[in-house]
């Protein structure tokens, strides 16, 4: 079974490139989507981030308080490093019991912060999405509805796109390239 690593930058179009592994049959783990699954619902997580967060992450039906999260984690690193150091771990941990069920001979973890976690590591090639800055802040804004410049916060939190792009065994245009013949291109060489 061989393992692909999904990532690049906020707004890249990673979700896009996930639903054309999709139509390829290419089981996908979503990092972000387990990440916030395990921090409603699972209680070691939740007690773990309250305990950094306070209770004021958790809204009073028990979901997540989203922009008082937010607001904290990206505006202080200190917390940002424990609060990520707790949802990496239980993210990876969640993959791996995931990848054990698959059958196919090639799935997928997508992550914005694949690097940035380490998850990495847990995978035997790594795709880069590539798209330029300007578009991916556009389409941010749009997608959350929030500013220029919080989307800017968001993408000086991650890793240079450039570091990325330099450590990943592959590279999808995302921006002026159609991106399925590119997949197929790419899986007809693992």
């Amino acid at each position: 079974m061989i393992t692909l690593g999904i990532t690049g930058g906020i707004g890249c179009g990673k979700t896009t490139i996930c639903k054309a592994l999709r139509l390829l049959d290419i089981p996908i783990f979503i990092s972000d989507i387990e990440a916030k699954k395990l921090m409603t619902f699972d209680p070691i997580v939740k007690n773990k981030l309250t305990s950094i967060l306070g209770i004021e992450a958790y809204q009073e039906d028990g979901n997540l308080n989203k922009p008082y999260i937010s607001n904290k984690i990206f505006h202080n690193q200190e917390i940002l490093r424990k609060v990520n150091k707790v949802v990496h771990h239980a993210t990876k941990e969640s993959f791996k019991h995931w990848k054990q069920l698959q059958k196919n001979s090639i799935i997928a973890y997508e992550s914005a912060l694949l690097f940035e976690s380490g998850s990495d590591k847990l995978m035997d090639k790594v795709i880069f999405i590539q798209a330029p800055l300007k578009t991916r802040i556009e389409r941010v804004m749009k997608r959350d509805k929030i500013s220029k410049e919080q989307v800017q916060a968001r993408i000086n939190n991650q890793m240079d796109e450039k570091k990325k792009e330099k450590r990943a065994d592959y590279i999808i245009n995302n921006h002026n390239q159609l991106i399925i013949p590119q997949l197929l291109k790419l899986i007809d060489t693992i």
